[in-house]
């Protein structure tokens, strides 16, 4: 048993991790400030778009800044334009000609410093539109684009969280300006959102371990989700694989019928998305089919399909917007799983903050 000073000692260590999850909600509003004239920053792209001058979007990053694409291309998609994802590895070396004069090419990278952003951007550049998406806006890629926009959440020393949700936030708003959407609308969603995360945050500690005792992981944890959703099952994956070691995967639920539900069962907890929303009866009807192959099940979302399943629960949000609250349940967990196995929440002990080798 550990000691009271060494306790203490302990706990301190996480407090980086654990500030910035807190901080969340201040650093998602300074964001909805920060791109308050969104829709002006983007006129001329969006005015090209309403002409024809522009083929295609694409959208591109690497780790957190990918996985937060969903939303903003289902967004895109739906109001016609031809919108895709490409991971900017992928698209450097195997796939830049998909770019043309008449492409708009979409870059989030939190820092504007990861060695993959940087030289895309520097062969993309005087090629077509460069639209830079970034925690500053101060930053190598920032300084080449055409168009650059800053979400401002502040200083991260840990696994991506606060500049996750604020990227989130950030492409919502994009979306809309690009699409025409009601602004004003879309930031009351935001505030929404924003009270619904300072709520789950008021009790982090019991909600982060009970969703640890219900779900009992060991070495593999299941996220599954639909649509704009994928996000948090993405991007949930990948902080729980950074912070805690576990093998965690995020998967596509229909995807998860094609073949991967024969492993399913208590080896593989599962932590589904279920916003309201078009497909949340095909997530519901997974859920139930899950418990009764004896998966320990966790729903996030404003309604639980099965009473086995132990519920987060979330408000009913709009449904582009459901992950910027969503991953903040991952955090919660991340937190005290990290802290279960006997690791230090949210550091890094191979790679640094910035990636800068290929």
């Amino acid at each position: 048993m550990i000691a009271s000073s060494e306790s203490q000692n302990f706990i301190e260590a996480y407090m980086p991790f654990l500030d910035e999850i807190l901080e969340q909600p201040a650093a998602i509003r300074r964001t909805i400030t920060a791109l308050q004239h969104v829709d002006s920053d983007l006129g001329q792209v969006a005015q090209m778009l309403r002409a024809g001058a522009i083929n295609r979007i694409i959208f591109t990053g690497m780790g957190g800044s990918y996985a937060g694409r969903d939303p903003i291309l289902i967004r895109l998609n739906e109001a016609g334009l031809p919108a895709f994802g490409i991971n900017t590895a992928e698209l450097l070396h195997y796939r830049f000609n998909v770019l043309d004069k008449r492409t708009i090419l979409l870059m989030v990278s939190q820092s504007g410093e990861s060695v993959e952003a940087v030289r895309l951007a520097e062969q993309w550049k005087n090629r077509g539109m460069l639209v830079a998406i970034t925690n500053s806006g101060s930053n190598t890629v920032s300084a080449m684009a055409d168009v650059s926009l800053a979400f401002h959440a502040g200083a991260e020393e840990t696994v991506s969280t606060k500049t996750f949700t604020c990227t989130l936030a950030a492409l919502t708003l994009i979306a809309g300006a690009l699409v025409d959407d009601d602004l004003g609308k879309l930031n009351t969603d935001l505030e929404i959102v924003v009270s619904a995360i300072e709520d789950y945050l008021k009790n982090w500690e019991p909600n982060g371990k009970a969703l640890l005792d219900a779900l009992q992981p060991q070495e593999t944890l299941m996220l599954m989700a639909r649509g704009p959703s994928m996000a948090s099952a993405s991007n949930g994956a990948l902080v729980l694989k950074e912070s805690t070691h576990m093998l965690a995967e995020g998967m596509n639920a229909a995807e998860f019928r094609h073949g991967p539900i024969e492993g399913a069962g208590a080896q593989w907890p599962t932590l589904m998305f279920m916003p309201q929303g078009r497909t949340s009866d095909l997530n519901a009807r997974m859920v139930i089919d899950l418990v009764a192959l004896g998966s320990r099940v966790a729903v996030v979302g404003p309604t639980n399909p099965d009473p086995r399943a132990f519920h987060v629960q979330l408000p009913a949000l709009t449904e582009y917007v459901s992950p910027i609250a969503e991953i903040v349940v991952v955090h919660a967990l991340a937190y005290r799983l990290a802290k279960h196995r006997g690791l230090e929440p949210g550091k890094f002990a191979r790679i640094g903050k910035v990636t800068r080798s290929e």
